[in-house]
């Protein structure tokens, strides 16, 4: 082998064992099959407008946290990602790179398969949502997952090559997180009758309990910070004060 031929292998395969410590986790194996592949790329967002709109926004009572920005798109497995097929199981992958997001969620309007599964693993590799399959969904064929933490998810989706044609797939939201579930905001506020958690001290006792914490998220963007009935069931599932499940509204 010539030393050009030698030095361009030696490159690869350091950027090989970089991108392999990079996504070090469990399921790392679906991002080195996905190395090459072009990224759904969301760049990043001004974090400054964000904050000003959303000190306005939290003024009103009952309007729900925003957690994220929604990046609306029409993406199937014919028109991004990459395929490949064995013969026997067709893969399908598609990496997310949201720059500086602090995690990511996706929303699908369209979700048909008829056989196999879908996964959306984390950056790092160590977490995945999923895998999703037919049986799971409901009637409505909606899939919205919860978040990965990250600037960048993969989804993988492998289905029997005989049954590749009949996928129905599209992605429509893509949620670029820029706060909540766990990152920390840049200044700690709370109401005038309650205690902001995020400001306790490590041995005050409400940090067991703060621990424990409800939220419905709707459409991938905002958070509802109160909880509704099912069936006319009265079932505790959260505990809110009165003027709390006041300013909650349907």
């Amino acid at each position: 082998m010539s030393r050009p031929m030698m030095f361009r292998a030696g490159l690869l395969a350091l950027a090989s064992l970089l991108f392999a410590h990079a996504h070090a986790g469990p399921y790392s194996e679906d991002w080195t099959r996905s190395v090459g592949v072009q990224p759904l790329y969301f760049p990043a967002l001004d974090l400054n407008r964000l904050a000003a709109e959303d000190a306005v926004s939290e003024q009103t009572k009952g309007r729900p946290f925003r957690f994220a920005v929604g990046h609306d798109v029409s993406v199937t497995p014919s028109n991004a990602g990459f395929w490949t097929d064995d013969g026997r199981t067709a893969r399908w992958s598609l990496p997310i790179h949201a720059e500086d997001a602090a995690h990511i969620n996706l929303g699908f309007t369209e979700f048909s398969l008829p056989s196999g599964e879908l996964r959306i693993v984390s950056q790092d590799g160590s977490t995945v949502a999923g895998p999703y399959r037919q049986r799971d969904l409901p009637a409505h064929g909606q899939l919205w997952t919860p978040v990965l933490m990250g600037e960048k998810s993969l989804l993988v989706l492998e289905v029997p090559s005989r049954m590749r044609t009949q996928v129905r797939l599209q992605l429509n939201r893509v949620g670029h997180g820029y706060r909540g579930f766990g990152v920390e905001s840049v200044a700690c506020r709370s109401g005038a009758c309650n205690t902001d958690v995020a400001c306790l001290g490590p041995s005050d006792p409400w940090n067991l309990p703060r621990r424990s914490v409800g939220a419905i998220t709707v459409g991938g963007t905002d958070n509802f910070r109160c909880f509704a009935q099912q069936h006319q069931q009265r079932s505790p599932h959260a505990v809110l004060d009165r003027h709390a499940l006041r300013d909650c509204k349907r």
